[in-house]
């Protein structure tokens, strides 16, 4: 979905709150869970409505002054630091999936990082090595036995999003048309935020399993992962694809079963292959370098305790 600058930022709230909380049916969250989150966003537009009656709040006013703004109001209501820390996770995780999820490239996350900038980040969660190698294993195996048309579309763009790291949006919205099979490799053009485009690489196995997608697709559509009326694959029936893939592989963990997971493995691991940061931000389709340095550009424990004994042996 895309956002426009001038809208209202308590409808661009309303448009995207169906698919989120969708996200958080496929990761198993509880019904209180879902239902604490559902009050807090909900609160959160009560206070756009309310707070701000004499003007529409639009997207571009999404600052930290804002959010200091409604968390002043919930101390104003005796509210314990504990449930501002609640209140501001959730609005936290709630931008950051719009963040990630429209097409427009426009970053509803930085405000809320702003506001809680003395707080200890958290890593990013990957895959580790063996996990991404299994899923891959397991999901060339699917397409090289599977016949039924629906589940090989949704193991073959699963397949894409975890060999080239591209959002899931990006992927779904890849086009017959953006596809190029060359002798040796395929090359897919990616339409990214902000409409930017880019260029993606799969290996040549990826040649086959696109003819064979072609061959059993059961209706004509421009979209390449199209569903048996022609409409493109939804987000929630991809996420709760590779929710399947993760079980069939033991992977339980319900902090690596969104789609993203993927995207940021891939960025670490080209990390640790001493890839440089340009190549990578070209791969993710990053707009500035400083986005792809924030994220990936962290040495792994492993590399530094090479890097230290190997500077040791010199002298040995």
């Amino acid at each position: 979905m895309e956002i426009k600058k001038d809208e209202s930022l308590l409808e661009v709230i309303k448009r995207f709150e169906p698919d989120f909380f969708s996200e958080l049916d496929v990761l198993n969250f509880s019904g209180n869970t879902k239902n604490l989150y559902f009050r807090i966003i909900d609160e959160f537009k009560e206070f756009l409505i309310c707070e701000n009656s004499d003007e529409i709040v639009k997207v571009l006013d999404l600052n930290k002054f804002l959010i200091l703004q409604f968390l002043q109001n919930l101390k104003n209501r005796n509210f314990s630091q504990t449930t501002l820390s609640l209140y501001l996770k959730v609005i936290k995780r709630f931008f950051k999936f719009i963040s990630e999820n429209n097409e427009s490239g426009i970053d509803l996350l930085y405000p809320i990082e702003k506001v809680t900038i003395k707080e200890n980040k958290k890593e990013i969660i990957t895959f580790t090595k063996d996990e991404i190698e299994r899923i891959k294993s397991y999901i060339l195996d699917f397409l090289d036995k599977s016949k039924n048309y629906e589940r090989y579309k949704n193991a073959l763009c699963l397949a894409f999003i975890a060999f080239t790291g591209i959002r899931a949006n990006e992927c779904i919205n890849i086009k017959e048309e953006d596809i190029d099979i060359e002798k040796d490799y395929v090359k897919v053009k990616i339409k990214g935020k902000g409409n930017k485009e880019r260029f993606v690489y799969l290996d040549e196995v990826f040649i086959d399993y696109i003819e064979k997608l072609k061959r059993i697709k059961p209706v004509k559509s421009p979209y390449l992962f199209s569903k048996k009326d022609g409409s493109k694959i939804s987000y929630k029936t991809l996420l709760n694809f590779n929710k399947r893939i993760l079980n069939k592989v033991h992977i339980f963990n319900k902090d690596k079963q969104g789609l993203h997971i993927y995207r940021h493995t891939l960025a670490s691991m080209l990390v640790e292959d001493n890839i440089n940061l340009e190549t990578i931000k070209d791969i993710l389709g990053h707009s500035s370098i400083l986005t792809t340095s924030k994220y990936y550009a962290k040495t792994s424990e492993k590399a530094k305790r090479e890097a230290l004994i190997n500077d040791r042996n010199k002298f040995n």
